[in-house]
C-alpha cells in the first residue's frame, strides 16, 4: 500500500507535482501523468535557466530544451524502471527535478567532453601526436 504525500489544496508547483504523482500512482490516472509531465517540464526549464545563470553558462533555447528533456526523463523514467519498482518521490518533487538538472548539466557535459577529446586524439593520431606534412 502506497503512503504518498498529497495536499488537499495545493499552493505551489511542488504540491501540485506531488498531487499528480499521487493520482497517477494510487489510481493509475493517465491525465494526472500528463499533467505531471507538463508541469515537470515547465518547472525543470526554469531550473535549467537558473543553473545557467548561477554558473554563468549561455545556452540557446534549443540547448535548454534538450537539457530540460534529459533532466525530466532522468526523474520520470524511474516510475517505469524494473529495478525501482514502487518508486515515488517522497517529499519534494522540485528537489528530484533539481537532481535531474544536475545530472543533465554535469553528466551529459562530461560525455560531450569525452567525445571531443576522442575526436581530437583521432585527428592528431593514435598516440595524441600531431602528424605534419613535410
Amino acid at each position: 500500500a502506497l503512503n504518498l504525500l498529497h495536499y488537499e489544496n495545493p499552493k505551489n508547483d511542488n504540491e501540485k507535482l506531488m498531487n499528480y504523482q499521487y493520482q497517477f500512482l494510487k489510481f493509475d490516472d493517465k491525465k494526472a501523468w500528463g499533467d505531471l509531465l507538463i508541469l515537470a517540464f515547465q518547472v525543470t526549464e526554469r531550473l535549467v535557466y537558473s543553473w545557467c545563470k548561477k554558473n554563468k553558462i549561455f545556452m540557446d533555447k534549443e540547448a535548454v530544451a534538450d537539457k530540460t528533456s534529459i533532466a525530466v526523463e532522468y526523474v520520470l523514467r524511474r516510475y517505469k524502471s524494473q529495478s525501482l519498482i514502487g518508486y515515488c518521490v517522497q517529499k519534494n518533487y522540485i528537489h528530484a527535478l533539481r537532481l535531474g538538472v544536475k545530472h543533465a548539466m554535469k553528466y551529459t557535459t562530461k560525455i560531450i567532453m569525452d567525445l571531443m577529446l576522442q575526436l581530437i586524439l583521432i585527428r592528431e593520431g593514435m598516440n595524441g601526436r600531431r602528424y605534419y606534412n613535410s
